[in-house]
């Protein structure tokens, strides 16, 4: 079964509802689309990640990341995806920038759960040095 062409979904999922419309309905729907397009592509990142596809599942991520910069789900998937494809590096310094822009916008660290993620990566390098 083939898996889910990231672009083709990304493009389906991206368009406004009725871009110029500022009624309230309008935008409660417009916001739920959104959050909809988020959710697939963090699923299809999953998807991909899962099948051995790490650029389709980064690819996924890192729309999911760009459609939402402070959703911090979004930017797990992104780790996820370098860690699962031994780039242990490059789940660090995403991590890093993510916990900088969650400082720097909201005041906030990143979660209890990510943080122990990365610190068992990171922990696993220094076992196998």
């Amino acid at each position: 079964m083939p898996l889910p062409d990231v672009e083709l979904a990304d493009q389906a999922l991206s368009s406004d509802l009725l871009p110029e419309a500022w009624d309230e309905w309008v935008i409660v729907e417009r916001e739920w689309l959104h959050q909809m397009r988020l959710h697939a592509l963090e699923s299809l990142a999953c998807i991909h990640r899962s099948a051995g596809h790490f650029g389709q599942a980064l690819d996924a991520a890192l729309r999911a990341v760009a459609g939402e910069p402070l959703r911090e789900s979004a930017h797990r998937q992104v780790i996820e995806t370098y860690l699962a494809e031994g780039n242990t590096g490059e789940a660090i310094r995403h991590f890093e920038e993510l916990r900088h822009l969650l400082h720097a916008e909201l005041g906030l660290e990143p979660s209890p759960p990510l943080c122990r993620r990365v610190e068992s990566a990171v922990g696993a390098i220094r076992i196998r040095q």
